[in-house]
């Protein structure tokens, strides 16, 4: 190694003479002090150089480079072999929050944050001991406001001619910022983890795939909470990774269409009640939440709504259907009316109302008791059911009148045809409490356009009805209450 050019004598000696070479100390008999003397003046400040020397490419360098450690915006100490600062330009001084006489009167063990003292000690020793050169590690030092400086630090051993360690070179790196940062992410992370995984919903992050063309043609999974897992019947590790289709290739189609969309217009996709058949084939319904994350994610939670769905539908029904028969009730006879008039809106179809009471039903209820009676209700409404179309409705309005509607049934000679199967059907016998019963039914029809109310039709067939009953039996016929 060579000798290091001094930029003047501390002695106050007289410089140089012109064109003589400058004064040289040998590192084998150098000190710390001279080295620091030799790459950071003390002062902090350049010193001036004869301008003799100037003219010497060597000098001129050496000038520069003294000019860059004390005036770099990089941290840089000079340390001894002892683990003492020596020298540190204004940027280490910023860094650790002490002037430089203050920091020459500290050792690194002293500005160290305990829990990195053992490590730095060692490292220092390492490398002093000749196993390693220089190292780079990451420590933390202590200001004297109590704050902690993170600093990424590389340190190189610095050898006399003869390889004798004299010192140490340290470039220092603040990476507080940067490290609080990761920590900060790293916790809003794990935050986000937790909250994830506490939803008792699935929750699941997921990237496009996309074909050369651009288009999406599939979903790739990046992230999934524990609930998403437990849907799937997958750890998280062999959930992350797959694609969507793979794992449920029923997404293919409209649901996926539906994703795509999401991510191509960044408008959040919000579907209720989504019918989805499971892998296993049983059918499900959901309700579906993604919103697009960033350029290319997609946030994707869903909740089973199979059971609430079963049971709404089954209110409904129950809200609709009368409990003794299971036909419709009034309510369903009305729902079928308007369902039928919606989709047979704009037709030249006629719709036929049949309106039925069965005879004699008070006799019943009265010799033989309301279960037999009921029993009779339910025979009478399977027999009526039976002989109709599945597009036909027949309801229970309440007692013993019943209500069949018709569409398509466009003639009254249709309409009698279609009563006398009802009654023929009817009047069958019936087994009761070990008697034998032949029930009879009254009819009245009413024929009219779709465009007809159909509250008009049935009052129309209702009135028929009682005129035929009074014709049948006179003044003390069954009338309604």
């Amino acid at each position: 190694m060579t000798d290091v050019p001094r930029t003047g004598d501390p002695s106050g000696s007289s410089p140089p003479r012109p064109g003589a070479e400058p004064d040289r100390v040998p590192l084998s008999h150098a000190s710390v002090d001279q080295v620091v003397d030799a790459v950071m003046p003390r002062s902090g400040q350049l010193r001036a150089v004869p301008d003799e020397r100037t003219d010497s490419l060597a000098g001129l360098g050496l000038q520069l480079y003294r000019m860059a450690a004390v005036q770099s915006a990089v941290p840089m100490l000079v340390v001894s072999v002892e683990g003492r600062v020596a020298a540190a330009n204004d940027a280490a001084c910023a860094l650790l929050g002490r002037s430089e006489t203050e920091l020459q009167s500290m050792s690194l063990g002293d500005m160290s944050h305990p829990d990195d003292v053992a490590s730095s000690r060692a490292a220092l020793e390492d490398v002093l001991t000749g196993d390693v050169g220089h190292y780079r590690a990451t420590r933390r030092y202590l200001r004297p406001d109590g704050s902690v400086v993170h600093v990424d630090a590389s340190v190189t051993l610095l050898h006399d001619d003869e390889g004798r360690p004299v010192g140490f070179f340290a470039v220092a790196v603040d990476e507080t910022e940067r490290l609080v940062a990761e920590r900060r992410a790293a916790e809003a992370d794990e935050l986000l983890r937790a909250s994830m995984n506490s939803l008792l919903d699935p929750w699941v992050f997921l990237r496009p795939v996309r074909d050369d063309g651009g288009r999406i043609v599939d979903f790739v999974y990046l992230e999934a909470n524990i609930a998403a897992c437990e849907h799937n019947g997958l750890t998280h590790d062999e959930l992350v990774g797959r694609r969507l289709l793979d794992l449920l290739p029923g997404h293919a189609g409209e649901l996926l269409e539906m994703y795509a969309q999401v991510i191509e217009t960044g408008v959040p996709l919000a579907i209720d009640d989504h019918p989805f058949v499971s892998p296993d084939g049983s059918p499900g319904w959901f309700d579906n939440r993604a919103v697009k994350v960033g350029d290319d994610g997609l946030s994707f939670t869903w909740k089973d709504v199979t059971e609430a769905h079963l049971l709404r539908l089954q209110l409904a029904k129950r809200a609709t259907t009368d409990v003794l028969t299971g036909l419709a009730n009034r309510a369903g006879l009305e729902d079928a009316a308007e369902r039928l008039g919606a989709i047979t809106r704009g037709s030249t179809e006629r719709l036929s109302v049949l309106y039925l009471d069965l005879d004699g039903m008070k006799e019943v209820n009265d010799s033989l008791g309301h279960p037999a009676g009921d029993q009779l209700l339910r025979t009478v409404a399977d027999r009526i059911a039976g002989t109709l179309r599945s597009s036909d409705t027949v309801a229970r309005l309440g007692g013993d009148e019943f209500v069949v509607l018709a569409a398509g049934i466009d003639e009254d000679t249709a309409a009698s045809t279609l009563a006398v199967k009802i009654a023929q059907a009817v009047t069958r016998p019936v087994h009761l409490d070990g008697q034998v019963i032949v029930p009879t039914i009254s009819i009245g029809i009413a024929v009219g356009d779709l465009a007809t109310p159909f509250d008009v039709l049935l009052k129309k067939a209702d009135d028929q009805l009682l005129a035929r009953k009074r014709d049948l039996y006179g003044d003390t016929g069954h009338r309604r209450a």
